[in-house]
């Protein structure tokens, strides 16, 4: 089962549709990059927390490829005319003329090569900020010389899913 419609809400007959838009203008290859990624950072300074910052960057970036030409557009609203309007860009950038031809698409499997059992994207603050003070107490107490550190605890998590014209 493919996660467009779990994570970005995209089933695979829309996605079918948005790379035939891509390749409307004579592309001979086209895909679509999905992201959604979550950053969190946390500083600490002299026993105080300094800084506390979350971002969330979401959007979908379309590649046309025709020739030695290359469109590409991107669009943070997911819906589907805003996507279509970004793939129709990216055809008119990489512009040519020919009859598109139909495709179909197939799930291609990855190993996970590094698995986390528990991102620390979804631990509570409460949590990170006892990592980051016991991070601090750690080097303090790791040599009599070290009277001040700064510790920065950094998370992201990225959901991604590519669909290509060439069916994967």
């Amino acid at each position: 089962m493919l996660q467009y419609t779990d994570h970005f809400g995209i089933d695979e007959e829309t996605i079918v549709r948005l790379i035939s838009a891509g390749l409307s203008r004579g592309g001979s290859y086209c895909d679509l990059y999905f992201e959604h990624a979550t950053v969190n950072r946390i500083t600490m300074e002299e026993d105080i927390i300094m800084e506390g910052a979350k971002w969330i960057s979401h959007g979908v970036g379309i590649r046309v490829i025709k020739g030695e030409s290359t469109g590409y557009a991107y669009t943070e609203n997911i819906s589907y005319g805003k996507i279509k309007e970004a793939a129709l860009t990216a055809a008119a950038i990489a512009d040519s003329q020919r009859e598109v031809e139909t495709i179909a698409i197939a799930e291609v499997l990855f190993t996970n090569r590094y698995p986390i059992e528990e991102p620390a994207t979804g631990t509570l603050l409460k949590q990170k900020i006892e990592w980051i003070e016991q991070a601090e107490k750690t080097a303090k107490q790791h040599h009599p010389a070290i009277i001040k550190a700064t510790v920065t605890l950094a998370d992201s998590i990225r959901f991604i899913q590519i669909a290509t014209s060439d069916g994967r």
